[in-house]
């Protein structure tokens, strides 16, 4: 859950930091390559912080207690609640419902023991994925009309969540498994899944959102792209995972 907290907050400092930069792109449609933003003094900052939490983010893979791990300065503790600022209350609901989808998850893996399941490794991971997705995605229309929030907006805030959980999932895998191992499926195919299920808007938040960290993560393992123009985020955002699948 640290971990997890930790990259929600990286997420936010990339996503302040590369998303001006992909709306001027989409709008002038001028290409994106690696390297090929010039970036303004404020943005290198941010860039300079989340990567900084990346790796802080990693570095906990390695430690055995919390109390070997220096809490970065730039992020609030969870143990002190919400943070009062916008930055702070966004991360702080997204990574609650992170939270929800990663429990739903094993809570579903409980279930299949519960019934001696002899379903294929892969498949349960599969299914379990399904039953986290379903259960925070499926009766959002009906929360929207009880609760008078916006539908799309609803949607677009739990996919977020739930696409930073698999990023999670991206960070703390060496890529040499994100192929998948004996007890996991592919994390692209996770993912996939996860796009396949949404119907949101091809410039949706949630396809920018995603964007920002993969750019984030890309960088992080040296990873060189280049593409023509945005055409739509969803169109970007694919690509990006599409590159982080070929390198594989």
């Amino acid at each position: 859950m640290s971990q997890i907290w930790l990259l929600g907050f990286a997420a936010q400092y990339a996503l302040h930091a590369y998303s001006p930069y992909l709306a001027l792109s989409h709008l002038l449609g001028l290409p994106v390559t690696s390297n090929g933003f010039k970036y303004c003094q404020e943005s290198k900052r941010l860039i300079h912080e989340a990567r900084n939490l990346l790796a802080r983010t990693i570095e906990l893979n390695g430690l055995s207690s919390m109390d070997e791990f220096s809490w970065p300065n730039c992020v609030p503790e969870p143990s002190k609640g919400k943070p009062r600022d916008i930055n702070g209350s966004m991360v702080f609901d997204l990574l609650c419902i992170g939270g929800a989808y990663c429990f739903l998850h094993e809570i579903k893996h409980v279930m299949f023991k519960s019934i001696s399941s002899s379903i294929k490794v892969h498949d349960e991971e599969m299914q379990c994925d399904a039953f986290a997705r379903e259960f925070l995605l499926g009766n959002i229309a009906v929360y929207s009309k009880e609760s008078g929030y916006d539908i799309e907006a609803v949607k677009t805030k739990r996919a977020m969540s739930i696409g930073l959980t698999f990023l999670l999932l991206l960070v703390l895998t060496p890529n040499n498994r994100w192929f998948g191992s004996d007890s996991h499926p592919p994390i692209f195919d996770r993912i996939s899944a996860l796009t396949g299920y949404l119907e949101l808007s091809e410039d949706s938040y949630f396809w920018c959102y995603l964007s920002c960290i993969l750019l984030l993560i890309m960088e992080h393992h040296t990873i060189e792209f280049s593409h023509p123009a945005i055409y739509s985020q969803q169109q970007f955002c694919m690509f990006l995972l599409g590159k982080l699948n070929a390198r594989i």
